[in-house]
């Protein structure tokens, strides 16, 4: 285990600080685990070390039990729970979607009918763009052209903030998005 994970963080070129902030161990568990300390090796350890090492969900419980992890395609989302994996493009694709049917719904706001549908589909797709565009935020934030992936993504942040939704409000962070303009709406 020690021997992998030290090599996958060596071939992605990662500081234990740069696991960190990709969702993975802190370093003193990273320290822990490359030295080979099994006993931090909690199923919460085995799924950051899954994302931040860029692995599919899993590959570290197998890493542990023998097997090769096996990289995460870099188009790829993986949702634990479900198990499904969605390319960017796809997720790009019905989001875009989804965006043009609100827009033709607001066009079209005498229609009851429809106006329930929209708000029905944005609730079922609003899940999978939310961690979308919160895993590009994070993947960008720091880098060059953040300013252009939050000016593509704009439509996704605009509206009021829901005080209960954490990953909502972590994408308005992430975008740097303030309190105030939030709750307008403004992106």
């Amino acid at each position: 285990m020690a021997a992998e994970v030290r090599s996958r963080r060596s071939e992605l070129a990662l500081n234990l600080i740069q696991v960190r902030d990709r969702g993975g161990p802190p370093p003193p568990i990273m320290v822990r685990v490359e030295r080979g300390d099994t006993s931090v090796l909690t199923d919460d350890t085995l799924t950051a070390l899954d994302h931040a090492l860029e692995w599919t969900v899993g590959s570290a419980a197998s890493v542990r039990a023998g097997a090769t992890p096996v990289p995460r395609e870099s188009a790829e989302i993986q949702f634990v729970t479900s198990g499904v994996t969605i390319t960017h493009a796809e997720l790009a694709a019905l989001t875009a979607a989804a965006l043009r049917l609100q827009k033709l719904g607001h066009e079209r706001s005498s229609d009851r009918e429809l106006a329930i549908a929209l708000v029905a589909l944005d609730e079922a797709v609003a899940p999978l763009y939310g961690q979308f565009v919160t895993e590009l935020l994070a993947a960008n934030t720091h880098g060059l052209g953040s300013q252009a992936v939050v000016d593509v993504i704009a439509p996704l942040l605009a509206g009021p903030a829901n005080e209960r939704d954490e990953s909502a409000a972590l994408r308005r962070w992430l975008s740097g998005i303030e309190a105030d303009e939030a709750g307008k709406g403004e992106a």
